[in-house]
């Protein structure tokens, strides 16, 4: 009979996972809400709709970069992986940008474009940090394993 260290792993998120998740959607909520006083300002109430649509659409690339990472990634392929996350992330945001403008849901673009762009890069940067510490973590775990 296997002894269960010798299983497959589970398909369940592990805690370095889960924190990383956490972080990602922590880190973009506070800024988001850093942002909603200056997007009120300059741009009125309709702003924050656009504000939270855009920390949305750079969310779910995240979420769907850190299932896949700890899915199929490879940790000798970092510089791979980096590159797919980073097309996932502009196709869906892209995509995302492209179907919230042919559906005129905003009378300006002032109210979804800036507030994109910066979270876009926001959580480009945030997400590269925490896959950096998730990588190193998946590579601590399977050398202790060994």
């Amino acid at each position: 009979m296997p002894n269960k260290s010798d299983a497959e792993p589970e398909n369940r998120p592990t805690s370095v996972e889960r924190l990383s998740v956490a972080n990602l959607v922590l880190w973009t909520l506070g800024f988001s809400l850093f942002l909603a006083v200056p997007a009120y300002l300059m741009v009125g109430p309709q702003a924050l709709s656009g504000l939270s649509l855009a920390a949305f659409l750079c969310l779910v690339p995240g979420w769907l970069v850190f299932l896949l990472y700890s899915r199929y990634g490879d940790p000798s392929q970092v510089t791979v992986g980096f590159l797919i996350g980073s097309g996932i992330r502009l196709a869906i945001v892209l995509g995302g940008f492209v179907a919230v403008d042919k559906s005129n849901l905003f009378s300006s673009r002032l109210e979804f474009v800036p507030w994109l762009g910066i979270l876009f890069l926001f959580t480009l940067i945030i997400e590269t940090r925490l896959l950096l510490k998730f990588i190193s973590s998946v590579n601590k775990n399977s050398v202790q394993s060994r």
